[in-house]
């Protein structure tokens, strides 16, 4: 059921209000922002790709496949991994301390790097596999708009 790695993006386990809490939040606080510096297509694509990528990510890497991969949370870490190409000095702040957002990127590319060896109900490999997916695409956006070079894989 290939349709799983796009569908599943849009579900949400219902005995978990903080899991749909933080990935809207995410959406909000960087997708906004992000949907300001591309195409509406170039959005959706980054959104959805990261999605799957991390979803076929948990697939292959998942120590327990009982637990089944739900939400957006690849597609919320592509984003930021996006966005920390894009604006990499772009202040966030966490625990109301300034931080440069490509700072927090990698902090959570290493913490989601660990997290795939420990056990867990935590999807790490899909939120890993979304931030990588994202922060290349960014590049990608980034080297386009600089040389003026046409990628077809990227909308204009």
């Amino acid at each position: 059921m290939p349709w799983m790695f796009f569908t599943s993006i849009f579900l949400h386990d219902d005995s978990s209000f903080l899991h749909i809490f933080y990935n809207s939040f995410g959406l909000f606080m960087f997708g906004i922002y992000l949907e300001r510096l591309l195409t509406k297509n170039q959005y959706i694509v980054l959104f959805l790709l990261s999605g799957i990528f991390g979803n076929i990510a948990y697939f292959f890497v998942n120590f327990n496949p009982n637990i089944p991969a739900v939400g957006a949370s690849g597609a919320i870490y592509g984003l930021i991994g996006s966005l920390a190409v894009l604006k990499p000095n772009l202040i966030v702040y966490i625990y109301y301390m300034p931080v440069p957002l490509i700072f927090v990127a990698l902090f959570y590319m290493i913490q989601e790097f660990l997290g795939i060896f420990i056990p867990s109900p935590i999807a790490s490999q899909a939120h890993f596999a979304g931030l990588l997916f994202g922060m290349f695409y960014g590049y990608f956006i980034k080297k386009r708009r600089k040389n003026k070079i046409h990628y077809y894989f990227i909308p204009v």
